[in-house]
């Protein structure tokens, strides 16, 4: 079974935490990691994430890079998910 995963390639050359906006983000729960910085940012909803968006931290000495990986809940462990962050309700 394929998993039908979206990404997102971020890059940013000043330190400091920024929200970014995913609107291409299709409608559901998606679990995010970042597969450069090996950072898992927990469950999100697809509203929230084209709305309100996702804050991310670039820190001087770290790559400027992020690639992020939106895996749908439904095909990933529920358990281990929930102890990144719960989905918003």
């Amino acid at each position: 079974m394929a998993i039908a995963e979206q990404e997102a390639l971020l890059y940013q050359e000043h330190a400091g935490t920024y929200t970014v906006t995913l609107p291409a983000t299709p409608d559901g729960e998606w679990f995010i990691d970042d597969m450069v910085g090996q950072q898992r940012f927990g469950i999100y909803q697809g509203a929230e994430l084209r709305e309100r968006g996702l804050p991310l931290t670039f820190v001087d000495g770290c790559p400027p890079l992020k690639v992020l990986r939106l895996l749908p809940r439904s095909q990933i462990g529920q358990h281990w998910a929930e102890t990144f962050r719960p989905a918003a309700r």
